[in-house]
């Protein structure tokens, strides 16, 4: 889904979620590609990316693209960038 608020909202979240399968720690700040889209996803192809919030409640991360656009995506369709 896309978000088109000001992120200065997400900067009391928390900061980091572990996805369960791999063990993979997603922190904000962290520079990510996210895979290709899923059924209710807005992005129309993967992209790399910016992790600005985490929403851990929800599973899911905010990832602001090249092009500063935020998109709320599923933790586990994100791979971090070495």
């Amino acid at each position: 889904m896309s978000l088109t608020t000001n992120k200065n909202k997400y900067h009391k979240l928390k900061t980091e979620i572990m996805l369960e399968k791999t063990g993979t720690v997603l922190e904000k700040f962290q520079s990510v590609e996210v895979g290709e889209p899923r059924k209710s996803d807005m992005h129309q192809h993967s992209f790399v990316g910016t992790i600005i919030a985490v929403l851990e409640a929800r599973g899911t991360v905010i990832v602001e693209d090249q092009c500063c656009q935020p998109f709320e995506v599923d933790a586990d369709n994100v791979t971090v960038n070495d």
